[in-house]
């Protein structure tokens, strides 16, 4: 499966944040992960703490939208990367039953031709929203994701460009992180079906 797309595209974003194959990765670039891993976990910190400087009801509905989709992204990755043995294995199994049966492989052809189509629309459509996030603060002068800052510090026009900096950094990197998470629980969801299926088709022939 992870030789295949749409998973293939979904292990390399995994991979890329040391949350698949993490031995395979260079020395340089688990520094680099390090790195953006603290910046992320500031940046989501700070979102959250937003709460605290919350002055109106547009305020607060762009918190709730925002805040739970870090908070989720940073809550699934440690699970993931503890729990990557366990997802390996069931891989693994999924990929022996394809591999040493052709009707079996026939069931999941389908269905990861829908999976790809699927995760490529998702992908585009994020790819669209994530560059409209980052382009329109710069022409309203103002964050559409607001993190804490110090009182004195909101006025400042420097201190924008900053935060804008900043922000579009951290959604640039773990924005896909958080499209593959989805997109790998839906297409595993319906790799699954796939083998409900050959099962039922099987039972019924033996009927």
């Amino acid at each position: 499966m992870e030789n295949r797309e749409p998973f293939k595209l979904i292990f390399n974003i995994f991979h890329f944040h040391g949350l698949w194959d993490a031995e395979k990765l260079s020395r340089r670039h688990k520094i680099l992960l390090l790195i953006s891993s603290i910046s992320f976990v500031t940046f989501t910190a700070l979102t959250t703490l937003f709460i605290l400087q919350v002055e109106n009801t547009t305020d607060l509905a762009r918190l709730l939208i925002v805040a739970p989709v870090f908070d989720l992204v940073v809550i699934i990755s440690v699970l993931f990367y503890l729990r990557r043995n366990k997802i390996k294995d069931l891989i693994d199994g999924m990929n022996e039953i394809i591999s040493s049966n052709a009707v079996c492989a026939a069931f999941t052809d389908r269905a990861f031709k829908i999976s790809k189509i699927l995760t490529y629309v998702k992908m585009i459509a994020a790819a669209f929203t994530t560059f409209g996030s980052l382009i329109v603060p710069l022409f309203i002068e103002e964050m559409i994701i607001k993190t804490w800052l110090p009182q004195s510090w909101h006025d400042r026009k420097d201190v924008f460009y900053g935060a804008w900096f900043f922000e579009n950094v951290n959604i640039v990197l773990y924005a896909p992180l958080y499209i593959a998470f989805q997109e790998f629980f839906l297409n595993l969801l319906i790799m699954i079906n796939a083998y409900q299926q050959y099962f039922q088709w099987k039972i019924k022939k033996m009927q």
